[in-house]
């Protein structure tokens, strides 16, 4: 059925998902000042005027999902990225204290400009949030454990405030540096500080929700915003494209609100990528919006294993005794004594996600 805009502005007015949607906000000095302190970061790591090799850092810098992913408690960071984060300690200090004990940042936000809203720079900022990562795993492999889950807890400021954001894409950068935040946690000792339970306890679940609804919210308004907008030569456009935006706009929007409502499990995920059966994913919507579904869910079973591993550190150390199995949202987990080491395995369905995504192994030895 195709619905004329009226009734689509109808749809949306009536839904209460959409009355948080058309603000505006002004970037903040945490933000401004961020940016200044990542510019020479950013440009010593692409080694501009400087020896060839130096180049080569940016790429190891880009392969720290690979360090942090290994199923083993070892820190193998390359010398030549130690060697530029202590170029850069100054720099990062400042970054990292800035993240812990200045106001959360906060970029300009303007949802009426819809495909020309401002959006942060997210190549800068998933840039920093590996170089993070990679200062808290040099951190803890020199014994400071302090200053490695420090350098984490400014990951989760810079993260949560990308969490913040309205738009799918900044989402989609927040979760992957979150998942660099968990994978580094669970080769930091226990206990952990007090801050992680907000990582614990974040509500992946709602957060997709949200975004859902605001994409679905930003569609549905372009289409209005085309037919609004055109002069007499566009409506002749109008005329013959606007019936099909329409009909893509309705359905595209039933879509986002049934994949929005619908709790994450890991079970419902089959092996490889599986968008269903509704038309749109024929178009490529539905496999593009599955694909984040089993991300965000992939990363509840990894934030789990995390969680796990540092009460199970926290239980040796306390001389406490290891349980053979510990309950999971979607499956068990397992564990075993190893030569005196205690290896986790997780026993159930896994969300399987597809490249460029570097999964996290849902086991560990330590």
């Amino acid at each position: 059925m195709v619905l004329s805009t009226q009734q689509i502005k109808r749809r949306i007015s009536a839904d209460p998902s959409s009355e948080g949607f058309g603000r505006r906000e002004a970037e903040n000095d945490s933000a401004r000042m961020l940016h200044q302190l990542v510019a020479p970061v950013d440009m010593a790591s692409r080694g501009e005027g400087q020896k060839a090799g130096v180049r080569a850092v940016r790429g190891r810098l880009g392969d720290i999902a690979t360090i942090l992913n290994q199923a083993n408690s070892e820190i193998p960071l390359p010398a030549d990225v130690e060697a530029f984060l202590q170029q850069q300690r100054p720099g990062l200090d400042q970054f990292r204290e800035l993240l812990r004990k200045g106001p959360a940042p906060q970029w300009a936000r303007d949802d009426s400009a819809l495909e020309r809203a401002p959006c942060p720079n997210l190549l800068e900022l998933m840039f920093m949030q590996k170089v993070l990562a990679a200062d808290a795993l040099s951190a803890e492999k020199r014994g400071d454990h302090d200053k490695a889950w420090q350098t984490l807890e400014a990951q989760w400021v810079l993260a949560r405030a990308l969490w913040s954001r309205p738009e799918l894409i900044s989402n989609l950068i927040a979760l992957a540096s979150t998942r660099m935040i968990n994978a580094a946690a669970r080769k930091l000792p226990a206990p952990a500080p007090i801050w992680w339970r907000e990582v614990e306890a974040f509500d992946v679940d709602r957060n997709l929700q949200q975004t859902m609804e605001y994409e679905k919210w930003q569609m549905t308004q372009r289409v209005m915003s085309k037919e609004r907008g055109a002069g007499p030569v566009q409506r002749l456009g109008v005329l013959v494209s606007g019936p099909i935006e329409r009909y893509l706009a309705s359905n595209i929007f039933d879509y986002y609100d049934e994949l929005g409502k619908k709790p994450l499990d890991c079970r419902e995920f089959k092996p490889g990528p599986d968008a269903g059966d509704h038309f749109l994913s024929r178009l490529g919507v539905g496999s593009s919006l599955n694909g984040v579904r089993t991300r965000f869910a992939r990363f509840i079973l990894e934030r789990e294993l995390s969680s796990k591993v540092l009460a199970l550190k926290e239980a040796r150390r306390s001389g406490h005794q290891i349980p053979d199995v510990s309950p999971s949202r979607c499956g068990t987990w397992q564990m075993a004594n190893v030569d005196g080491r205690i290896k986790i395995r997780y026993a159930g369905v896994v969300p399987q996600t597809v490249s460029p995504i570097v999964p996290m192994p849902l086991e560990l030895t330590f």
